[in-house]
């Protein structure tokens, strides 16, 4: 097997700077090459197959199968990033996983998310009898196979899920929060026939416009920017003739990104907290400051304010983490450690508890194979060492959040 090279790498061929830019995009003639998924971009001498496909779709793997074996690429891109890569060639085993850096890295919300979302690809695959992106394995293994180099062209989904959540107004974060919940418990049947219709680029179109107005911030971290990402990629990547297989919903995008030569650096980093965001964080404690000086001012005793405080809020955390069956060590430090986390913010209850349930459950090579499995349903996402790490993490700040509000209130109410 040969190494797989980065996006845009120097040691892999990539084009200067002064490469000729692209000067037509139009969908693929007819002919040998011809596809209705197929469109191909002219860049100079260069000739860049653009494949839109499904990721559920048995008829996508047999399609990108059969371009390569009749193009013979100098190189095929995949809308994959060196992560996503691994695990699919692993068959979704969360392979040489240190579950407790990514904890202290605080990316436990983050991979939490994309388990579930996998979970859910992997549970309508196999309905429709495939695996979920397995249009993008086959296309990786084509490429090995006729000797094409092959290019990983998509952005760290870690990268994509964070700046995801830092687009996010609040609004948009519980309703994202709320659709992760439901991909767990969703039956509604899907058909092979209705896999078919995201390809078509009218059905896209639909539901581009319909995902930008449902959840505001979330199309343009999450489809935007990777379309400008992978086509800078594609253009970068070495040879005359590419074949690039990418979801059929980036394949508009992508197309007007052509010519852009986007700064997949900048596209990569972490943006930092806005202020408005900052200060934020910092309402609900100055809301708790509020409520005791207006108490003290009407000589409220102080302990008769903050037992019940400590009370609610404590418990509050308690309630919430304990739906994941954390270790005990784990429960009491997100108990103890709610009201600390509602007064200073900063404090990350995600990481120290995460941390501690990390410690207390060790998990096994067996876990990592159930993993993929085992995060399709609420049940398997309890049950599993690894997952449930993750959950109790999550749990535990959120818990804390519930618990600063509702000591919040009832403060107020006494000071009243």
């Amino acid at each position: 097997m040969t190494p797989l090279e980065e996006p845009g790498d120097p040691a892999a061929g990539a084009p200067s700077p002064e490469a000729p830019a692209p000067t037509a995009a139009a969908a693929a003639p007819a002919g040998d090459e011809s596809s209705a998924h197929v469109t191909v971009l002219e860049l100079g001498a260069r000739r860049i197959h653009v494949v839109g496909t499904a990721h559920v779709s048995r008829h996508s793997v047999a399609e990108v199968e059969a371009i390569i074996e009749r193009l013979h690429p100098d190189t095929v891109c995949v809308e994959l990033c060196p992560l996503r890569y691994a695990s699919l060639s692993s068959g979704g085993r969360a392979q040489a996983l240190d579950l407790a850096a990514l904890v202290r890295r605080g990316d436990a919300p983050f991979v939490l998310a994309s388990l579930v979302l996998q979970g859910y690809q992997r549970r309508l695959g196999r309905k429709l009898g495939v695996v979920p992106g397995a249009e993008l394995l086959a296309a990786a293994n084509k490429a090995l196979e006729v000797g094409a180099e092959l290019v990983l062209a998509d952005r760290d989904v870690r990268a994509t899920l964070r700046r995801v959540w830092h687009n996010l107004p609040w609004r948009s974060r519980v309703m994202v929060g709320l659709g992760l919940v439901a991909t767990l418990v969703d039956t509604q049947e899907v058909s092979e026939a209705d896999v078919e219709q995201l390809k078509k680029r009218e059905h896209v179109k639909d539901v581009m416009a319909e995902l930008a107005r449902l959840v505001p911030g979330l199309k343009a971290p999450l489809i935007d920017e990777r379309d400008r990402y992978l086509m800078s990629a594609i253009e970068d990547a070495p040879g005359h003739r590419v074949v690039a297989v990418v979801g059929a919903g980036h394949v508009a995008g992508m197309i007007q990104a052509q010519g852009e030569r986007a700064d997949r650096a900048a596209l990569s980093a972490i943006p930092s907290r806005r202020l408005a965001a900052e200060l934020r964080r910092w309402l609900l404690p100055a809301l708790c400051a509020g409520a005791v000086a207006l108490a003290l001012a009407r000589g409220v005793p102080v302990v008769s304010l903050l037992v019940p405080w400590l009370v609610a809020t404590a418990a509050a955390a308690f309630v919430v983490t304990a739906y994941a069956r954390p270790k005990s060590g784990s429960l009491l430090a997100a108990t103890l450690l709610a009201p600390l986390a509602a007064l200073v913010p900063p404090i990350d209850p995600t990481v120290v508890v995460g941390s501690v349930e990390a410690r207390l459950r060790p998990f096994d090579e067996a876990d990592r194979q159930r993993l993929a499995d085992d995060t399709t349903s609420f049940r398997g996402l309890r049950g599993n060492p690894v997952s449930r790490v993750l959950l109790v993490a999550v749990l535990a700040r959120l818990g804390a959040r519930v618990g600063a509000f509702v000591g919040a209130i009832l403060l107020w109410i006494r000071a009243l």
